[in-house]
């Protein structure tokens, strides 16, 4: 069943469906209602702008402007150099004296203090910023020069004079200058006496390297601090920090020749750091090198090279190289243990 409506825009009659919204007879009144502006006047700037219908409770201002405007508290103050009032935020005008730059430059072009020359008696006008930065203390270069050389002087003469002191480890009298006095200094004539009471009041903790087994002293201070106290140089550190990295467990012919040389007492170093190699028993007192190749890996081509090479290069500086197979440990650890300890002196 259709109804009679009259249209919003036009006023024209139109016929409808009752369960259809009609409002407008045509898209084109319902485009003009929606594009009829209202006519309202700025808060801010008081000036006439127009606005949609839809939008007259959330329009207020004529322009972002004028929003911005609005949402600042703008602050009225008055310049101190030419008394023009002007308007800043309120977040910067506590800082802001003057209306522009150039009245800035004006004023600071136009303030000037009084100084008197020490050299000369003359007095002179200098800006305040100049005094800042430590200069202003003399009206021209001439008198400038003459008064940074009175100064060198004094600093001289104070040097060579200075403050007498006494020496705490020997009380002999010395002689230092005000500053190094200031600075907590004139305490000990000299580095002699520095050290000789670092001695008596410092205590020294002995310690065994673990790596040389040198003993040599560290203050307590250092030995309680962690990694301090356990190498007596950095040498005998690095050393022992690669012996760490490299130390890999034992083969089964290599853990032979260990319970072996453990069973009678001989002294060894397990893989040992040797001029750029690394060599499986080392007895260095007496520079003799003991390998144990294993059948396999020794047997192939290139590591036979390879162990050539660096039997020759330890052989030139020294060492005796003896070299025992997987099968000749097997067959007998003795024996070669044996041959090991007639190279030993």
């Amino acid at each position: 069943m259709l109804h009679t409506y009259i249209c919003r825009q036009c006023g024209k009659k139109f016929i409808g469906r009752p369960d259809k919204h009609c409002k407008y007879c045509s898209q084109e009144c319902a485009h003009a209602a929606q594009d009829k502006r209202v006519t309202r006047r700025c808060k801010i700037c008081n000036k006439p702008y127009k606005v949609k219908h839809h939008q007259l409770e959330t329009s207020k201002y004529c322009s972002r402007e004028c929003a911005a405007a609005a949402r600042r508290k703008d602050i009225a103050r008055a310049c101190e150099y030419c008394g023009k009032v002007f308007i800043g935020r309120s977040s910067v005008i506590g800082r802001r004296k003057y209306c522009s730059m150039k009245c800035f430059h004006a004023m600071m072009h136009s303030v000037r203090v009084t100084q008197t020359c020490p050299i000369c008696g003359k007095q002179f006008e200098v800006k305040p910023s100049a005094i800042k930065r430590g200069h202003g203390k003399y009206c021209s270069r001439k008198c400038g020069n003459i008064g940074r050389s009175r100064e060198a002087q004094k600093r001289r003469k104070l040097k060579q004079a200075g403050i007498g002191c006494i020496c705490r480890t020997c009380g002999k009298k010395f002689f230092r200058t005000p500053s190094v006095i200031a600075k907590g200094g004139g305490k000990y004539c000299s580095m002699e006496c520095f050290r000789a009471m670092q001695k008596e009041t410092i205590k020294k903790v002995e310690c065994v390297c673990e790596f040389c087994h040198k003993v040599f002293y560290r203050l307590e201070c250092q030995v309680k601090q962690e990694g301090y106290g356990r190498f007596c140089s950095q040498s005998c550190r690095s050393k022992y920090t690669v012996r760490q990295q490299h130390i890999t467990s034992p083969t089964s012919i290599e853990q032979a020749i260990v319970d072996e040389l453990d069973k009678r007492n001989v002294e060894y170093e397990f893989q040992y750091p040797l001029n750029g190699y690394r060599v499986d028993f080392a007895f260095p007192d007496d520079q003799i090198v003991a390998e144990a190749d294993g059948v396999y890996w020794h047997g192939l081509e290139h590591v036979q090279e390879r162990d050539a090479r660096k039997d020759a290069d330890l052989a030139k500086q020294g060492w005796t190289i003896l070299r025992f197979t997987g099968d000749e440990i097997r067959q007998s650890v003795s024996a070669c243990v044996n041959k090991i300890v007639e190279h030993l002196s």
